[in-house]
């Protein structure tokens, strides 16, 4: 596999654009430590929730603890003999992690209670504490005040080890250019609402993936908080900024390092102001050779996203206008058959109305009372078969407007359907382009 000093690393935290115009501080933070062997990289989203007031120093602790854990845990499990021999029970493995997350957990209650003790409340603070404050200080659980969600990761010689609480995303990318969520996701992560550092189940609630790089080869991976992918409307598009982010990498070579770290910079506060208006925060490890090979690949995978999303937004639109394509197709059929019955009234009456013009014109030789009989009868047939002329143009004229309607709606239709065909004809152009790269 590719060496550990061939992975840069990196790492960056954005104030949001809401937090500037509110003047709220930036409550995510980010790290990351690496050495000849290792590098370790993390980030963390305070929460926003006014009883966590103090989660800004909550999210840089659970930063420093996730790199102080990490390296006692590579230095003593990782790096030791038995340990390729222990991940080959599912047990022992569990056990491995469980321990390392009750490290983790323990350790970020035990450092916020320090520093709530050697801090504590201010006057501005305690005239900001709510009901559900005051119990978290009579409960003894002041750390809710710090409350915070993490995503972080270690990578080693053979091992990728990426752990999780709360929201946000983990993307890694393979060799061959396909990314993928390795961590498994919580369910209780829906919209706003996430799951914290400061639960009384936060060991349950941190979930991990370890992926053996002598098996997969990974080229780079990225920890990103909530605030990078509630900037975009999908996952995808959440996979296209990264494949970007990988580009705008391999541009900078190791001596122009910081102009890239700059470019970030102004990469997230763009992506906050346009998006999430919510802290951005990313880190995590590229290997530069590698993903410069991959760019290829990533184009066209961006195309395809794309292509999808056009493919989507037409299905949706089909959708949509199925309702009232069908409703326009029946009031089509009911005004067809209103006027084929109109029709026949209308033959009906003309003949009818013929007939007893043509007994009046054999009349006159009848007598006077005879051809009175007739001549009611005519004007009788004559005045029924005007009715009937208006009426039969009546349901012509509003068989000509629903027609009409229903075929202008009908013709947009099908170029959707057409359009949706065309698309999907591309993406599998350029997924067989994609294969062969």
């Amino acid at each position: 596999m590719t060496g550990i000093n061939n992975y840069k690393i990196f790492n960056c935290s954005r104030r949001g654009s809401s937090h500037i115009e509110k003047d709220i501080v930036c409550q995510d933070s980010s790290a990351k430590y690496y050495d000849a062997n290792c590098r370790i990289f993390v980030v963390a989203d305070g929460h926003g929730d006014p009883s966590c007031f103090r989660s800004n120093v909550g999210s840089k602790i659970i930063c420093e603890t996730f790199i102080s854990a990490l390296k006692v845990f590579k230095k003593n499990i990782i790096d030791s003999n038995l340990f390729d021999s222990l991940i080959g029970s599912n047990e022992k493995t569990e056990n491995i992690f469980y321990q390392l997350k009750v490290n983790i957990a323990s350790e970020w209650i035990i450092k916020v209670n320090e520093h709530f003790k050697n801090n504590p409340l201010s006057d501005e603070e305690k005239s900001k504490l709510d009901d559900k404050a005051n119990t978290y200080i009579q409960d003894d659980k002041v750390e809710k005040f710090y409350g915070t969600t993490f995503i972080g990761g270690i990578l080693t010689k053979n091992y990728l080890i990426l752990m999780q609480q709360g929201d946000g995303h983990c993307f890694i990318f393979d060799g061959k250019g396909n990314c993928e969520e390795p961590i498994p996701w919580d369910e209780r992560c829906i919209a706003n609402v996430t799951t914290s550092m400061c639960d009384s189940d936060v060991v349950e609630s941190i979930r991990h993936a370890m992926i053996d790089l002598n098996k997969n080869k990974i080229v780079a991976c990225f920890a990103g908080s909530d605030g990078v992918e509630d900037s975009f409307p999908s996952i995808e598009n959440t996979k296209i900024f990264y494949m970007d982010l990988i580009k705008t990498f391999i541009n900078f070579k190791d001596l122009e390092r910081n102009k890239f770290n700059k470019i970030l910079e102004n990469m997230l506060d763009e992506l906050s102001r346009d998006g999430s208006g919510d802290d951005i925060s990313v880190a995590g490890i590229i290997e530069y050779k590698a993903v410069k090979e991959l760019i290829p690949i990533f184009e066209k995978l961006k195309e395809c996203v794309i292509l999808e999303q056009k493919i989507k937004k037409i299905e949706d639109k089909l959708i949509s206008m199925s309702r009232k394509r069908d409703n326009l197709e029946s009031n089509y059929i009911k005004a067809n058959n209103e006027l084929e019955l109109f029709l026949i009234d209308y033959e009906e009456a003309k003949d009818e109305y013929r007939e007893a013009y043509s007994d009046f014109e054999l009349s006159e030789k009848l007598s006077k009372n005879i051809r009175e009989k007739i001549l009611e009868t005519y004007n009788e047939k004559k005045c029924k078969f005007e009715e009937i002329k208006i009426e039969k143009e009546k349901a012509l004229a509003k068989f000509e407007l629903i027609k009409n309607e229903y075929e202008q709606y009908n013709t947009k239709f099908s170029a959707l359907e057409t359009e949706k065909e065309d698309l999907l004809k591309r993406k599998k152009g350029v997924n067989e382009d994609k294969i062969t790269l």
